[in-house]
């Protein structure tokens, strides 16, 4: 038989455990995010709290590669083929949803549209 003393041991070293691991409430958040001639018409940003599962659903009436940084997803939009970005909000902070461009001479240009914005729980 295990002493009385024993077991407060280890029921304080259960609780001491359980209270080092993180308790997220996530929940599932989607946001639709329109775009017309580049910009987005509406919100430009979308507020969550870390765990949460995010799902922007992007519409676009032109052709264009977005890519979320921070949380490294891209996707391509165009006025036939809406897309979607699911993430995991697992770090916390504003992230930015850019435009990704080809120029006239080769190089790469970086429009931010909108911002992900992940809240400590």
């Amino acid at each position: 038989m295990i002493s009385l003393s024993r077991r407060l041991v280890s029921v304080a070293a259960s609780a001491a455990l359980l209270a080092a691991v993180p308790c997220y409430s996530a929940g599932t958040k989607t946001f639709d995010v329109e775009l017309v001639s580049g910009a987005v018409a509406g919100p430009k940003s979308a507020r969550v709290t870390q765990g949460d599962t995010v799902i922007l659903r992007w519409k676009s009436d032109k052709p264009l590669e977005l890519h979320l940084h921070g949380y490294d997803v891209t996707t391509q939009v165009g006025p036939a083929k809406p897309a979607e970005m699911k993430v995991q909000a697992r770090a916390t902070g504003r992230f930015p949803v850019e435009m990704h461009a080809t120029g006239a001479r080769g190089g790469h240009a970086h429009k931010p549209l909108f911002h992900l914005e992940v809240y400590p729980e």
